[in-house]
């Protein structure tokens, strides 16, 4: 009832806009920018009705706003397991592990602001949020150190590269490759003592999977596990065996003799005698060594 009086009411203000409008251009001595001011604030107002009406007609349009936002975070912020997390854990502190998301609390307040535009955007165009940005893999080996000795090692790089004087540039030349040496030191040391750590934690019960899950970076596959298929009576099969033959049977159904008709009857019978006659020909050799030949590619 509520809606057929909302489309009622939507008819009625139609039907006024136009008795309007023919007003405005039937009025031939009104001042011409009276009349355009008119025509313009009247469109703006059948723009507003139009585009909020079906906002309007919704009882629980904000509500459903609402619950949109909080499934839309509670998505964007719910941490999901990764490689890092479960097997590689970074040194960091965990408090900087934290994401300025979990700070974000839905209020009628803050329902337009930053945080909740990104979540709506990532949400319409997941895509757009990977452009530009790099993939990176934590791994167990990699330290802070490292990474001050990469910077460092970068910059004498660059200061040795862009270096016009030869005499300076020889003396940068010698400091990079110095660091160079260093750094690569860092390297295998890091490395070394990582892959210590991982053989001290290895025992007999989780060998495979600890060298399975580092070397692909995600856990073992859960065993496929058939289960049941719905039949034509209604009933479900309970084991693989029923499911199987459940499937055999519609596929390859069973022939029985009980329904054939006597042209089928005459075909069975006809198909069952042995075929003898002194006019068919014997193999010939090319035949034979064909199927010879396919018999030992199988």
């Amino acid at each position: 009832m509520a809606a057929m009086e909302d489309d009622v009411f939507f008819d009625a203000l139609q039907k006024h806009c136009t008795i309007f409008e023919t007003a405005l251009l039937s009025k031939c001595n009104m001042n011409h920018q009276v009349r355009e001011e008119a025509r313009q604030a009247l469109g703006e107002l059948k723009s507003s009705f139009y585009k909020n009406f079906e906002r309007i007609k919704a009882a629980n349009f904000l509500e459903a706003c609402k619950q949109s936002l909080k499934e839309a975070i509670a998505t964007q912020i719910t941490p999901r397991p990764s490689y890092a997390n479960v097997v590689a854990r970074s040194v960091a502190p965990k408090d900087k592990e934290k994401s300025r998301d979990y700070c974000l609390v839905l209020d009628s307040d803050n329902c337009f602001s930053d945080d909740v535009r990104k979540i709506i955007k990532s949400k319409i165009n997941p895509a757009e949020s990977k452009l530009g940005k790099t993939i990176k893999h934590n791994v167990s080996w990699w330290s802070t150190e490292i990474g001050c000795a990469r910077k460092r090692l970068n910059a004498s790089r660059r200061r040795f590269q862009r270096c016009k004087n030869p005499i300076v540039r020889e003396l940068y030349r010698n400091k990079y490759l110095d660091y160079r040496k260093d750094y690569n030191q860092m390297l295998i040391d890091a490395k070394s003592d990582s892959w210590k750590k991982f053989l001290l934690t290895i025992d007999a019960q989780n060998v495979w999977k600890k060298v399975y899950t580092y070397g692909v970076k995600r856990e073992f596959m859960k065993k496929i596990e058939i289960t049941g298929i719905k039949l034509t009576t209604g009933e479900t099969t309970s084991s693989l065996d029923e499911t199987i033959n459940a499937v055999l049977q519609k596929s390859f159904p069973s022939d029985s003799e009980a329904n054939d008709n006597n042209f089928q009857k005459d075909n069975r019978k006809d198909a069952r005698t042995a075929y003898s006659s002194f006019f068919d020909p014997s193999f010939s050799c090319d035949e034979v060594n064909t199927v010879v030949s396919y018999a030992e590619a199988q």
